[in-house]
């Protein structure tokens, strides 16, 4: 059995962003933000299509990468108010904090 690999460019990688499902975009994108983490453009098209399957905090995740002058750009300003704040199911981290340490207290015997 022989397997195709495609080579897709940066500007192919926006182009599926603008056109595809999130099923076909994002593991594209996540193989593309491997070797350009710091890729504005990849970053918020990533951030809408995981919104666009209601993976809020991931969202949040991506867009907490931009740079302050790109997360100040209309576009990417409204997306965030578009945003339910309420959907960050993000745990604070003295919260998490406070589980692990229960966690690890319950495993000391």
């Amino acid at each position: 059995m022989s397997t195709t690999t495609r080579q897709f460019t940066r500007d192919d990688i926006i182009q599926l962003g603008r056109s595809s499902s999130p099923w076909a975009f994002l593991p594209v994108v996540s193989q593309a933000l491997r070797v350009a983490p710091e890729d504005p453009v990849l970053l918020f098209l990533a951030a809408s299509h995981f919104e666009r399957l209601g993976m809020t905090p991931v969202v949040f995740d991506l867009l907490g990468h931009l740079p302050p002058e790109v997360r100040s750009t209309a576009d990417v300003s409204a997306f965030v108010e578009s945003l339910n704040p309420t959907n960050d199911s993000r745990i604070p981290h003295d919260e998490r904090r406070a589980i692990l340490e229960r966690n690890l207290d319950a495993l000391d015997p």
